[in-house]
């Protein structure tokens, strides 16, 4: 059950890649090792704009650079920026560059070139464009340093220069078609078009010029596409492969049976958003009371046992276990509770309780935690209503703010990335709109402000929505990474699939 859950939402969620690691066993030292990864489609082209979010950037990291780089647990580290420094106003960042960096056709890396790129993403239709929203513009200072300006202080911008919004291409090759099957980057690889065949293998070699050894351990690296999961289990237990991330629980247990290594990762929270928070469509969720007996009334322990097969963290918080704002404290908010339910809907005049409408879709969530949450929102005296609609319908008509409550997978990313997908006003998933003064002022002081009171605001943000009873999260699905005895990988903080910089042979 858990399994088509993850499989179809993680499709529809861009977390469509998996992927799956090789490495030639145990060689000796003297032999080059090879890192060999599998995902489940291809990308649209080697043109950065042609990147479709984090789950493709192992086709694009071994040739095109960041001016920052992400580290695992999402530290930023310099890349081919060196420093960087905000002004006063939070408004513009200087960053100083690398000077002894060459694209792969010999064209100097340097502020032209990075004005070049980002402002290209910026003004394109590709996927996450509007990641650079706030930047108005970039002032080359003089070749190795660049000014990036902003409408109004946006606290992710860092984090989004570590991703495809300043994948670094030779400017040269903007205007070029082959750009899109010959990718001109800065990378710790060059693809071998001889060896790659497009849209099934994608090979690369080490670049003998890379300015960062440290970042290519391998000789040659090679992804391919497989989209049975079944295949590349089967790749694992034949040694084909060294590392497999698997969606399937029910290969779980026979992988570890087996002696392979297990790392979980969560990149998500699976659970209700309640859009309606002002009554609009139903005029009861108004009342927090009754959000709050929503929540006491949905066993979670028994959804995650049963339906999730035991397979993630309980959680009432939208926030990651990696976010400044996070609290333990409040993964148990809503203990499962009928009786206190039904005292808080008694006490908002709603005794007899009411009723409201919500969509459904066997094409992306099993039918069983619809049938769940209908049946203990029965037995506190609130009747659900639910329509199947076809996939394609269904997020569609959640985003309209077509229904007041939907079952979803929700993504977990950096602070300032949730506030703007779940929180603001103009937030992806506050269908609705809903805008409360507490949390525009916590919001500003996030966006305004650094340093503890940043975290402060982020901390009071989490609680308040959380006693709100904005949402409804019940667990944190598990990802499942698996690895031989030849590689080592360390997952990437709110990322479903790792970077290409964190593979390693095992030493």
């Amino acid at each position: 059950m858990f399994r088509k859950v993850w499989a179809a939402t993680a499709a529809l969620a861009a977390v469509a890649l998996l992927v799956v690691g090789c490495a030639q066993s145990t060689p000796a030292e003297d032999q080059p090792r090879s890192l060999t990864v599998a995902s489940v489609a291809p990308p649209g082209s080697f043109d950065p704009l042609d990147a479709q979010g984090a789950t493709t950037y192992l086709f694009y990291q071994p040739v095109y650079d960041t001016l920052v780089r992400a580290e695992p647990d999402g530290t930023l580290v310099p890349m081919l920026g060196t420093s960087w420094e905000y002004d006063s106003s939070l408004t513009t960042l200087t960053m100083k560059l690398r000077t002894d960096v060459k694209f792969s056709d010999g064209t100097p890396f340097n502020a032209e070139a990075v004005k070049a790129n980002v402002m290209r993403y910026r003004d394109s239709s590709a996927t996450d464009a509007a990641t650079l929203a706030a930047l108005t513009g970039v002032t080359v200072v003089d070749a190795s340093t660049v000014s990036f300006k902003l409408s109004a202080p946006d606290p992710a911008f860092l984090v989004y220069l570590s991703t495809a919004a300043a994948f670094q291409a030779s400017p040269a090759s903007f205007d070029d078609p082959n750009l899109k099957t010959k990718p001109v980057g800065t990378g710790p690889y060059l693809l071998d078009s001889e060896k790659t065949v497009v849209g099934s293998s994608y090979v690369y070699n080490r670049n003998p010029d890379y300015w960062d050894p440290s970042l290519m351990p391998w000789e040659t690296v090679t992804i391919v596409v497989l989209a049975d999961e079944t295949a590349r289990v089967n790749a694992l237990r034949t040694g084909q492969v060294d590392f497999t991330v698997i969606s399937n629980t029910a290969d779980v247990a026979p992988l570890e049976q087996a002696g392979y290594q297990l790392t979980r990762h969560s990149v998500n929270w699976f659970g209700l958003n309640i859009f309606d928070r002002t009554g609009s469509i139903v005029p009861a969720l108004a009342d927090v009371r009754v959000r709050q007996a929503i929540n006491y009334a949905i066993d979670v322990k028994s959804i995650l046992s049963a339906l999730g097969r035991g397979d993630g963290s309980p959680t009432s918080q939208i926030f990651p276990s990696t976010s400044v704002a996070y609290d333990a404290s409040l993964d148990n908010a809503w203990p499962y509770d009928p009786a206190k339910a039904k005292q808080l809907l008694a006490q908002a005049g709603y005794a007899n309780g009411f009723s409201m409408n919500m969509a459904s879709t066997s094409g992306l969530i099993d039918p069983a935690f619809f049938a769940n949450v209908k049946q203990l929102l029965s037995e506190v005296g609130i009747t659900v209503n639910l329509t199947e609609l076809p996939l394609p319908d269904y997020v569609g008509a959640l985003l309209k703010g077509t229904y007041p409550m939907a079952v979803f997978l929700f993504g977990q990313s950096s602070d300032w990335e949730v506030l703007n997908q779940y929180v603001t006003p103009k937030a992806r998933w506050n269908v609705l709109h809903t805008t409360d003064q507490k949390v525009t002022d916590l919001v500003h002081t996030v966006q305004y402000q650094d340093g503890d009171a940043r975290t402060k605001a982020l901390r009071d943000i989490n609680k308040y929505v959380v006693d709100q009873a904005w949402f409804g999260p019940w667990y944190r699905p598990d990802l499942f990474y698996f690895t031989s005895n030849d590689t080592v990988v360390t997952p990437q903080a709110g990322r479903a699939s790792p970077y290409i910089y964190n593979f390693a042979p095992k030493k």
